[in-house]
């Protein structure tokens, strides 16, 4: 029987264990002598992880196992403040785009007994969760920086939350089947960083992620406009636009209505729950590329600048769908939320 995570059950930095099937996992598992070989970090309505392709988010509504134990969750037993838990999240946000370290991955179960740090800033899945929660003054791992699923499975600082998960439907089961927009923004990001990681590297300067450009940029600026052409030339700013492909009904009223009709209230409520979050995080970055490019003037803070505006601009279309549908449904307390949307990203944009 098909299973899938319940999110109304999952908090912001809940760990979430898998148990994999390829030729890879079952390696992990027969030598971590685990029913684990994947570790992932919830932060809301996205997962972020590190698997051999690189760290990525993932829509959680995609991973469908076929067995309740092929899925643990795991949370924190001393509760998360608030700060620690954007602390633990944005950690993870911010390694997107890292390249996956298997050498180091495979030497874990080993190097987790003593005090090693860690040979690279490369990642790998459970390396990234401990270092996560490291951030927050957590330790869940005797060594964060060379840690297995297994490590973390047996954490005394952690405690699994129960019944997180859900009989997945055909309707689940359909979707995960669809093509996945993320990946198609994974590609864009890797074929654009991968040309500042070498330029950088002649240079003997250690690209990972998105965030080492905009740094490393500052003290070579002269490269500012080669990587700059690369960005454009992945298509990796108009990303953004794909969403209105594979989910067309967000951005048009009577396709949400019909899509409703097929469903029931809680697509309304999953469409609105997901939008301040994204809002929040494309808003901060906004303002933090738009400082920036006043005050270098880099093509490379312009071009995100833009994109993340234009990120702001698609929360709005499809908060304005989700407004007229509380309209249409006389809900006065959604309309009063969907509106207090609509107007704050007005005045950030």
């Amino acid at each position: 029987m098909p299973y899938l995570l319940d999110l109304e059950k999952l908090q912001l930095g809940d760990i979430i264990l898998q148990s994999g099937t390829s030729k890879f996992s079952w390696w992990i598992k027969k030598g971590t002598r685990s029913d684990y070989s994947h570790a992932m970090l919830y932060v809301g309505h996205s997962i972020i992880h590190a698997l051999t392709e690189g760290v990525y988010s993932t829509n959680p509504q995609r991973i469908i196992v076929n067995s309740d134990r092929h899925l643990k969750v795991l949370r924190s037993k001393s509760q998360l403040t608030e700060s620690s838990r954007n602390i633990i999240c944005n950690y993870a946000r911010n390694l997107s785009g890292s390249l996956y370290n298997k050498v180091e991955a495979i030497s874990s179960p080993i190097l987790n007994r003593f005090d090693k740090e860690a040979i690279s800033s490369g990642q790998f899945c459970s390396r990234l969760v401990a270092q996560a929660y490291k951030q927050a003054g957590i330790s869940i791992s005797n060594n964060p920086d060379y840690t297995t699923p297994e490590n973390i499975n047996k954490s005394s600082s952690l405690i699994e939350v129960k019944n997180c998960l859900i009989v997945a439907e055909q309707r689940h089961i359909d979707f995960a089947a669809t093509d996945d927009p993320i990946l198609e923004n994974q590609k864009r990001t890797f074929q654009w960083l991968n040309v500042a990681r070498t330029l950088f590297a002649n240079r003997r300067i250690k690209i990972q992620t998105i965030n080492d450009v905009a740094e490393a940029l500052m003290e070579n600026q002269d490269l500012d406009n080669e990587i700059s052409k690369h960005i454009k030339d992945s298509k990796y700013l108009e990303h953004y636009d794909y969403d209105k492909v594979t989910n067309s009904y967000r951005y048009n009223l009577p396709l949400f209505i019909k899509k409703y009709q097929e469903t029931d209230i809680d697509l309304f409520f999953q469409e609105l729950n997901k939008e301040p979050d994204l809002i929040l995080r494309h808003s901060n970055n906004y303002f933090q590329s738009g400082l920036n490019y006043a005050h270098l003037g880099l093509e490379f803070h312009k071009l995100h600048t833009e994109l993340y505006k234009n990120l702001l601009k698609l929360s709005e279309e499809r908060i304005s769908i989700l407004f007229q549908f509380a309209t249409i449904i006389r809900q006065p307390k959604l309309i009063e939320i969907t509106n207090y949307l609509l107007t704050y990203i007005k005045k950030i944009i």
